[in-house]
């Protein structure tokens, strides 16, 4: 058989070895048996360039035959086939976060300025449409009563309380030291950054993909202006995505063909969760359904869908449930609003929010320092907020489960089990439980991770 060929298996392409022992043979046969057509004759050398242009050609040829099988199709022409169903690739998600600016108030920071990683350099660029404030703080005073997430200015700075509680009768918090815990009375404060006012704005990486930003790294001012003075992220950035593999998207396509429509839950789910443009792209979403008569145990009406969407604009949201829950179906939910249909009426439709629920942890590990990272802390702080926040919703929080992503970090020989809770210096191990409608959320600020040294 002629090599290549189009048999009813398919195409047979022929290797270079394939073609070399084609050329081989019809050369002795025209010119004489007895011809030296090894790598080391002219004739060898002459027969060897024609075989590789031949053999690239059989590769392309093979790479035009597989572009139109979506099990082989790469790239632009897995893009084209998956097209013809509707199919598209989901695009690369960028990395948000949001950033406290402290400074001299009525300091006005510019739309598009630009603050970067202290470890990385990675940078992000603030998102809010036009200039930002920053404003006055209020200022600190003694025997005061706060709560975590109270901010206040003190000995011109600005500090974040951390643990709630009333504060000293005098003094306050002091101190520049990034990432220190400042014990005020009762009172845990962090310091922000210099200055007697701030404005928190929100800020996306100026590249896509899987930008990673933990608390307290964004710290360098790239585009300085006069009166700002200090930036800071408190929390994690929102990890980006990368843009969806080929892998990926045959996957999505087979998943989106099996559907027989887009009124299923898992339908309704996939359109929500491809609203990924915009500054707030839908990083999770829950769907649930009631198809009795009668309200069900979750407090769902009858014949009525929810989505619980973390992420996302409201009327992206409101828009792709009107493309996706069948008519005659109600949306429910406590985010309400309207999408207008084919003929420009608007429609009544809502969604709710999934309920965050903060995390701390605390942990012990024993290591070995010949091992352990000089970083292997963070590094453990990081593994256990990433694993929790890839959970569902409606996952409990478990101490085991945190304790085993302590061993993704060499050097750890062992550890304790660790402290979980919702509220600042957790002192148990207990599960916590997480509602159907709720989400733990985890932070690298909100892990706290003690080493000792060991013996292997």
């Amino acid at each position: 058989m002629p090599i290549p060929a189009l048999t009813t298996q398919g195409l047979q392409i022929a290797t270079l070895a394939d073609v070399r022992d084609q050329i081989n043979a019809k050369w002795r046969g025209f010119f004489g048996a007895s011809m030296d057509v090894s790598d080391r004759s002219p004739d060898g050398q002459q027969i060897g360039i024609v075989a590789e242009l031949f053999a690239l050609l059989n590769e392309l040829l093979e790479a035009i035959v597989s572009s139109q099988d979506p099990n082989k199709a790469l790239d632009a022409a897995l893009d084209a086939i998956c097209a013809l169903t509707g199919t598209k690739r989901r695009a690369a998600t960028f990395s948000s976060v949001t950033l406290t600016l402290t400074g001299t108030p009525t300091t006005p920071i510019t739309a598009g300025s630009l603050a970067s990683t202290s470890s990385t350099g990675q940078q992000f660029t603030t998102q809010d449409a036009g200039d930002q404030v920053i404003a006055a703080a209020t200022a600190w005073l003694g025997s005061t009563v706060y709560v975590a997430g109270d901010k206040r200015t003190n000995a011109g700075n600005i500090y974040l309380c951390t643990v709630g509680g009333p504060s000293a009768p005098s003094g306050g918090p002091a101190g520049t030291t990034r990432g220190v815990d400042i014990i005020d009375g009762g009172a845990t404060w962090r310091f922000l950054g210099a200055g007697t006012g701030f404005v928190d704005v929100l800020t996306r990486a100026t590249v896509s993909g899987p930008i990673v930003a933990v608390s307290g790294d964004i710290v360098s001012i790239d585009t300085p202006v006069g009166g700002w003075s200090g930036v800071v992220n408190i929390l994690d950035a929102a990890v980006g995505s990368p843009v969806m593999t080929n892998a990926q998207l045959r996957a999505l396509r087979e998943i989106e063909l099996e559907q027989p429509g887009t009124s299923t839950k898992g339908a309704i789910r996939a359109a929500l969760l491809g609203l990924t443009d915009g500054s707030t792209p839908v990083t999770s979403c829950t769907v649930f359904s009631n198809v009795t008569d009668v309200t069900d145990a979750n407090g769902i009406p009858p014949h009525s869908v929810l989505a619980m969407v973390k992420g996302g604009a409201d009327q992206d949201i409101w828009d792709a449930l009107l493309d996706n829950v069948a008519d005659g179906i109600r949306t429910f939910g406590t985010v309400i609003g309207t999408a207008l249909d084919s003929e420009g009426t608007p429609q009544p439709m809502a969604f709710s929010r999934v309920t965050e629920i903060p995390v701390w942890v605390s942990v012990t590990v024993v290591v070995d320092p010949s091992a352990f990272p000089v970083d292997g802390a963070a590094q453990i702080a990081a593994a256990i907020a990433t694993s929790g926040n890839a959970l569902d919703d409606g996952t409990n929080v478990v101490a085991a489960r945190v304790s085993a992503q302590v061993f993704t970090v060499s050097g750890v020989l062992d550890v304790a089990l660790p402290l979980i809770g919702t509220t600042a210096s957790p002192s148990l191990s207990t599960t916590i439980p997480i509602s159907l409608f709720e989400r733990a959320v985890y932070d690298t600020s909100r892990v706290a991770v003690a080493t000792s040294t060991g013996v292997p």
